[in-house]
């Protein structure tokens, strides 16, 4: 019998659930080298309510995807080891998907449209 007090508390779950949420892949893409948050919320054009942006890097830390950072008195986030084994992992999916022919917008297939997304 499966305990749902455990299930509930399973961290892998959660990184699921936090992955799949709005912004969060977008975001994740973005970081190939670090930035501030004002620097993320003018990229953004402002489309990330600055709460919800604010959320999203807080729980990108608590699961050691990004690492924050004071430097020369400026708050910098930048990707950790792990997210980019993350985004490495990701990709893979992103293949799995293509080869099993789930619906994917075409401007995904060669290079992800989230990359370009803040551009």
């Amino acid at each position: 019998m499966v305990d749902t007090k455990s299930v509930s508390s399973c961290e892998i779950i959660e990184l699921h659930g936090f992955l799949g949420s709005k912004w969060t892949i977008p975001l994740l893409h973005y970081f190939e080298k670090p930035h501030s948050f004002n620097e993320i919320n003018k990229k953004t054009k402002k489309l990330i309510n600055p709460t919800l942006l604010s959320n999203r890097l807080k729980t990108f830390e608590k699961f050691k995807i990004l690492k924050k950072e004071v430097i020369n008195n400026k708050t910098i986030y930048s990707l950790t080891t792990q997210g980019k084994k993350l985004k490495d992992v990701l990709h893979e999916i992103k293949d799995w998907a293509i080869t099993n022919k789930l619906g994917i917008p075409k401007g995904c297939i060669d290079k992800c449209e989230c990359d370009e997304l803040f551009n």
